[in-house]
């Protein structure tokens, strides 16, 4: 389990997502402070009330469960690379 994760803060960050033809470089911040609250508001708001709350217990009760929260400094497209 990750409870005695440190937060980090300021870590370099870059996501690639190839399908999507998307790149965002920034920083970024990891905490499993907030992971229980923003999986279940994530969750229901996408889900639905019943079928989030669902999602949200299995994730956090099974899984090690952080947030990624991102500053971008750039984003490219293909429509902008």
């Amino acid at each position: 389990r990750l409870s005695g994760f440190p937060p980090l803060s300021g870590v370099p960050f870059s996501l690639t997502v190839y399908n999507r033809y998307v790149i965002v470089d920034g920083t970024g911040e990891i905490s499993v402070e907030e992971a229980k609250e923003r999986c279940h508001s994530i969750s229901t708001r996408y889900w639905g009330k019943e079928r989030g709350e669902r999602f949200a217990r299995k994730l956090i009760d099974e899984d090690d469960t952080v947030v990624l929260s991102v500053r971008p400094n750039r984003v490219l497209t293909e429509s902008n690379a």
